[in-house]
């Protein structure tokens, strides 16, 4: 039977699904899952996997061959594309731009099996649909919102695909003057963004969006340096050295963590991160993502052409690991500790700050990311259906994250304009301590809370301790710990043991009050929560469980202490050291 290379979606139909992530790629998986699901997607198709691997064993005359039909068929389904009066560039631009950086990269990379009509087709939906839309807009010739000039990375979506399409088009015999005036437009725009990365590497809204951004943003560099030899200073601005290893830096042993936009723990795609080694000639970032690429056989399978296209052969010998074992990014207020790098990592802790309400719509100052021997045993539901009401769903509320409420109503449980200023207090050989101010982040909720994280006992054992001041009168709290792994509760000792693929970690609480330990097996909002259909079905949140706490106070300050220490290992449960007075020993 001739296997299938080319799946096609659109008009609410598609050739794959969900679960076809191995073959279609995540993207490609996802778009046919929202067609499926009555989410309005221009239709596309996607080339599989596996015609990768058929590159490299086969070359690219005999591929192009074996594709030819198959494409034809799968352009034939893109035409009603061409042929609608708008993209939705009314409404935001992304799927404008989404609709201009595939259908360039069509023309462009099969132009010359493409005929005649099916270029000049293409080109004028590119010239007339996409690029005069985008300058409508710039211009001020049209309204719409402002997501092309914003600080977020719906600038660099916005302008991508226009300018890429702009690129592809130039010389073919359209008007290179409307061309050029929307690569310069564009890049002016991409201006108000370009500090997504600064100081650091990792954008602000996180590792997921990061991901996200840079799957545009290669494109774009790419394509400035194939068409002009030149970024023309976009490679200058601050934070973009910092790039190549941000997503490995903020990925654990085995796993990331889902927080921001991320519905699955498995590590980040970081073959495009490699562009930017390359750029800057970081031999250590290469060797970190190649070394991520290889923990997810899916994805290495999938970016395996630009993971060996970004790829330095000239390396030293031998490249080491990176000097520091505990790194913060201030641009996205994420800390990321461990105990050591590659095959002897056990201990790995993710810690977060920054603001509320960024655009994975997420209340989780203060959430927490533990992974022990490879097993993740703190992390949360990730970002939420975007087809039901993810804004106030479950993983939207400060329930949802690491984190805790106090005398919950129909509230996200903190404030969302709150901001954390996540702080590396000491960084030392046997262990690491952060603090983080929460009262801006409770902002009406408690007179004041602060919450320290700590990597001690040779990196061994992760604390997390909350120190809160009430108002007066009675408050009830909840204390949340999400978990992939079995929850065990031991009510004598007044601790938690987790087991998951045979490794045990156990978590002692201890505190100045009384507080009682429950557990769910399935994720349930509170009581007095916003109750959203179809919440918590996402793979990833449909396995967890949660850890609840729940203890009160009628005024009094609270101190509260979550202990993770690997199973059979004594620690000290006596004295309550408050955080401002931790330290870690040694030089």
């Amino acid at each position: 039977m001739e296997r299938k290379r080319v799946y096609t979606f659109g008009n609410g139909k598609a050739e794959g699904k969900a679960d076809m992530r191995n073959l279609l790629g995540g993207k490609g998986a996802n778009l046919a899952e929202m067609n499926l699901i009555g989410v309005p997607v221009p239709p596309g198709f996607t080339i599989t996997t596996e015609v990768c691997s058929e590159y490299y064993d086969l070359g690219k005359d005999k591929v192009v061959e074996l594709l030819k039909s198959d494409v034809e068929k799968a352009i034939a389904n893109i035409e009603p594309i061409l042929n609608l009066n708008t993209w939705c560039a009314s409404t935001h631009m992304l799927s404008t731009s989404s609709c201009c950086m595939y259908l360039a990269k069509v023309y462009d990379v099969f132009h010359d099996e493409l005929t005649q009509k099916q270029r000049a087709d293409i080109a004028n939906a590119l010239m007339y649909r996409g690029i005069q839309e985008h300058l409508d807009y710039m211009t001020g010739r049209a309204n719409s919102n402002d997501w092309r000039t914003r600080d977020s990375n719906w600038n660099v979506i916005c302008n991508v695909g226009p300018m890429y399409a702009a690129m592809v088009l130039l010389g073919e015999g359209y008007d290179d003057a409307m061309l050029l005036d929307c690569l310069e437009k564009a890049q002016v725009s991409l201006g108000y963004s370009m500090h997504y990365f600064a100081p650091d590497g990792c954008g602000w809204e996180g590792p997921g969006y990061t991901n996200y951004t840079l799957s545009y943003m290669t494109v774009l560099f790419e394509g400035l340096t194939n068409y002009f030899g030149d970024t023309f200073g976009m490679m200058d601005y601050p934070g973009f050295e910092g790039v190549g290893r941000s997503l490995a830096m903020t990925t654990g042993k085995e796993n990331n963590w889902t927080i921001h936009c991320e519905d699955t723990p498995v590590p980040y795609n970081t073959a495009q991160n490699m562009f930017f080694t390359k750029f800057y000639g970081d031999y250590v970032g290469q060797r970190l993502n190649i070394e991520q690429i290889y923990k997810y056989p899916a994805a290495m399978k999938l970016h395996s052409y630009l993971a060996m296209k970004y790829y330095m052969p000239d390396a030293p010998e031998s490249v080491e690991y990176p000097e520091e074992l505990d790194v913060l990014y201030t641009s996205s207020q994420i800390g990321f500790s461990r105990d050591t790098w590659g095959d002897k990592t056990k201990t790995v802790m993710g810690v977060h700050g920054g603001y509320n309400m960024d655009s994975g719509c997420q209340v989780d100052i203060g959430n927490f990311f533990y992974e022990y021997k490879g097993v993740v045993f703190a992390d949360d539901p990730g970002i939420e259906n975007y087809a039901i009401s993810y804004t106030t769903a479950y993983p939207a509320r400060a329930e949802g994250a690491n984190v805790w409420v106090v005398n919950p109503d129909s509230s996200y449980g903190q404030s969302l304009d709150g901001y954390g200023d996540l702080k590396m207090v000491e960084s030392k050989k046997d262990g690491v301590i952060y603090s983080l101010d929460l009262s801006s982040a409770y902002e009406g909720y408690v007179e004041s809370a602060l919450r320290g994280f700590m990597l001690s006992d040779d990196r061994t054992v992760f604390t997390v301790q909350d120190e809160i001041q009430p108002f007066e009168g009675e408050n009830e709290f909840y204390w949340f710990w999400h978990t992939l792994a079995d929850i065990t509760i031991n009510e004598g000792s007044k601790s938690v043991s987790l087991a998951k693929d045979g490794v045990i970690c156990k978590i002692y609480f201890d505190a100045n009050v009384d507080f009682t330990i429950t557990k769910q097996d399935v994720l349930t909002s509170l009581p007095e929560s916003p109750k959203v259909e179809g919440q918590n079905q996402e793979p990833h949140a449909a396995n967890m469980h949660k850890i609840v706490v729940t203890f009160q106070s009628n005024g009094e300050p609270i101190t509260f202490r979550a202990t993770a220490a690997p199973f059979n290992k004594t620690i000290d449960r006596d004295t309550l050291t408050p955080i401002d007075e931790w330290t870690i020993p040694g030089a």
